[in-house]
């Protein structure tokens, strides 16, 4: 014998079937958003970035960051799109915010890259306050330079900088090595603002600044000279960058990395400074120069 279940029945287990049907609605873009990391939206828009794809890049890094508010990366693509379109103004809020959230970072050592990036955004503009806030950047990362600001081997700077007016730039290369990349353009952008002015003090700090560019630079080629060629040595400019032409890597590094124009820096430093040796390794620099 059959039993029919009846129709009061019947309704009633329809009720949960029914209150499903009707409340599965399609999920809103922020609810996706919400599904996947802030680190997936940031890849997905770093590709659009690359791609030129600005507008939706810069919609993907406002996903990131509606996920995560504390992502200075995701700052940083912000302010690199704003960048891209000519808005100085945004893309330096953007920067400017990312520097405010740095502890952040996944690798603490992109800081001193932002602090650049921002510092060549403002100079740009060349308004009184965007090269206040430039200065401030280049100070910042030259700041944590351990030999520049004497917390590391404090006799170093001073040193270097007697025996370049004692005996040239050769003997620096020879006998100094650096090892803060992170600051190498700070400390050649620093030399172009101080060499604007026309107090001694600026110039010779800015003797300094370019000195410090133009000896990581160097040590870096010289080091991987030594490591194709490991019995090399020069006691001039002249032989070291003769050996570096031979090398495309350390040809194009030197190239890349602005050594010809902080070595040229070095020399209208020196042709400004009055300390009394200053003319003359003013103009051995120049011979450099002019022979290549």
């Amino acid at each position: 014998m059959k039993i029919r279940a009846s129709r009061p029945t019947v309704f009633l287990l329809l009720i949960p079937l029914l209150f499903l049907l009707v409340c599965e609605v399609p999920l809103t873009a922020q609810q996706r958003t919400a599904e996947k990391p802030a680190w997936v939206l940031y890849q997905v828009a770093e590709r659009h970035f690359r791609q030129r794809e600005f507008a939706r890049a810069l919609e993907m890094y406002g996903e990131a960051l509606a996920v995560q508010p504390l992502f200075p990366e995701a700052m940083v693509g912000m302010a690199r799109v704003h960048r891209a379109a000519g808005d100085i103004t945004l893309a330096r809020r953007y920067y400017l915010g990312a520097l405010e959230a740095a502890v952040h970072m996944t690798i603490p050592d992109e800081e001193y890259a932002v602090r650049l990036e921002l510092a060549r955004l403002l100079a740009l503009s060349g308004t009184d306050d965007h090269r206040r806030l430039q200065r401030e950047q280049l100070e910042n990362v030259v700041a944590r330079d351990p030999v520049f600001s004497r917390t590391e081997n404090s006799l170093h700077r001073d040193a270097m900088r007697e025996l370049l007016y004692r005996s040239g730039l050769d003997r620096v290369l020879v006998l100094y090595r650096l090892d803060f990349p992170q600051a190498r353009e700070a400390h050649h952008r620093m030399g172009e603002l101080l060499l604007e002015s026309r107090d001694p003090a600026d110039v010779d700090l800015a003797i300094e600044h370019f000195l410090f560019a133009v000896v990581e630079s160097a040590g870096r080629a010289i080091n991987t000279i030594i490591e194709i060629h490991f019995d090399f040595e020069f006691s001039t400019m002249e032989e070291f960058l003769a050996m570096a032409e031979q090398y495309p890597e350390v040809r194009q590094y030197l190239r890349t990395v602005d050594f010809f124009e902080a070595l040229s820096g070095l020399a209208d430093a020196l042709e400004k400074s009055d300390h009394p040796a200053a003319p003359d390794r003013a103009a051995e620099l120049r011979r450099v120069l002019l022979s290549r």
